[in-house]
């Protein structure tokens, strides 16, 4: 039995991994126990906040990548995952750990060889990354700015931040997150290859069903996906 190694920064992230990827193992395999998983816990940043300092950050990143070692070594992983909430601040440190960027630019790849544009919906550092800039522009694919568009992204910041679960509030979400689609941005030439949902929140509010012409990728979702094809492979 092949097995999946989790390095958890975040409780609630370590949840939707567990979920996720034994949801999707059953989904192929009609079998929950087809692979085994392997959780090795690091600092909640929820309840502690980020590193301050290089060197608490240098610890972290040595921390995971022995995590990592042994969880390749001796439980005999064949792949690792980083399960955080709080991507932008982690992955740079710990990049070798979670290919989750290579996963959403393959797939959309796999979907077109123009040139592509796309919109990535999450935080406000998300959205302003230049950490996920540079992974995207590995793969000739360009993350469209969105610097213009301040108040919408404060919007969307929100509702990642208080999850609206009122009916009324669920459904004003939704008509903000597709309007914003719609019109970010458009004067590009060949329009939008893909949007991007970076934070798994706005997988709740906005679907592969919305009324959007381009296509809607669930970032950790696709990551869940081909960490469970490497699992399952013979």
């Amino acid at each position: 039995m092949k097995s999946i190694g989790i390095i958890s920064t975040s409780y609630d992230a370590t949840l939707m991994y567990l979920e996720g990827i034994s949801k999707e193992i059953e989904r192929r395999t009609k079998d929950a126990n087809a692979t085994r998983l392997v959780i090795r816990y690091c600092p909640d940043f929820q309840g502690s906040g980020p590193p301050e300092t290089k060197e608490d950050w240098d610890q972290l990143s040595a921390k995971m990548s022995q995590e990592a070692l042994d969880l390749a070594l001796k439980d005999k992983c064949c792949c690792v995952a980083l399960a955080t909430d709080n991507l932008r601040e982690v992955e740079p440190m710990v990049a070798e750990l979670h290919e989750l960027w290579k996963c959403v630019a393959q797939k959309i790849q796999s979907q077109s060889m123009s040139a592509k544009h796309v919109l990535v919906l999450g935080t406000k550092d998300d959205m302003s990354s230049p950490f996920i800039r540079e992974q995207l522009k590995q793969y000739s694919i360009e993350m469209v700015d969105t610097a213009d568009y301040s108040e919408e992204i404060k919007l969307i910041d929100r509702i990642i931040r208080e999850r609206p679960t009122d009916d009324e509030e669920v459904v004003d979400a939704k008509e903000l997150l597709v309007n914003f689609i719609w019109q970010v941005p458009p004067e590009l030439p060949q329009g939008l290859e893909a949007v991007i949902l970076a934070n798994p929140v706005l997988g709740e509010y906005i679907c592969s069903d919305d009324p959007i012409q381009s296509q809607v990728i669930d970032a950790v979702e696709e990551h869940i996906r081909r960490l469970v094809t490497e699992a399952l492979e013979e």
